[in-house]
């Protein structure tokens, strides 16, 4: 509105704007919900328990990861959350939409994730013997990162202002 008069944006919120997480926290409010209702059961006390499919969603703003143990699980959750984002005029990203193995690995959020089995040479000191998730940065990641900070250093500043400007590049 402008001056009380309506006029249509050109554009919509920036990206990494502070109203961003909020307007898609908004928009896929009930996402999990829609997964629970076909692949939880409640238990007792209106908890609701997994059941056998083994089923996790992870969502973080509008980047999801959903684990599964059944491939035709998955390919019917993501059915059903296309299902979900079509009344709010959203759609699945095609080329970042992936289905795979766990083993295989898979990038979020700037990390390479994967499942390795338990292997006491190269884990001697895990606690468990139950197969174990590895986390790193991803090559994208660290090659973004590295030249964020490059940026920082080659300007002709002081010690004390590169520090501080490259420091929340570090905490992300």
């Amino acid at each position: 509105m402008i001056f009380g008069s309506f006029k249509e944006t050109e554009g919509g919120t920036p990206q990494g704007g502070v109203i961003s997480p909020t307007l898609c926290n908004i928009a896929l409010n009930g996402m999990e919900n829609e997964i629970k209702k076909d692949y939880y059961y409640e238990g007792g006390k209106g908890q609701s328990k997994p059941c056998n499919y083994h089923v996790k969603l992870i969502r973080y703003a509008d980047d999801v990861i959903c684990t599964g143990k059944n491939l035709e699980v998955l390919k019917d959750i993501q059915r059903k959350i296309s299902k979900f984002l079509e009344p709010r005029g959203l759609e699945l990203n095609e080329k970042k939409t992936k289905i795979t193995n766990v083993r295989d690995g898979f990038t979020f959020l700037g990390f390479d994730i994967m499942k390795v089995k338990y292997d006491p040479q190269r884990n001697p000191g895990a606690s468990t013997r139950e197969d174990i998730i590895i986390v790193n940065p991803s090559k994208k990641g660290k090659i973004k990162i590295k030249a964020k900070i490059a940026a920082i250093i080659v300007k002709n500043q002081k010690l004390i202002d590169i520090i501080g400007k490259i420091n929340p590049v570090l905490r992300g």
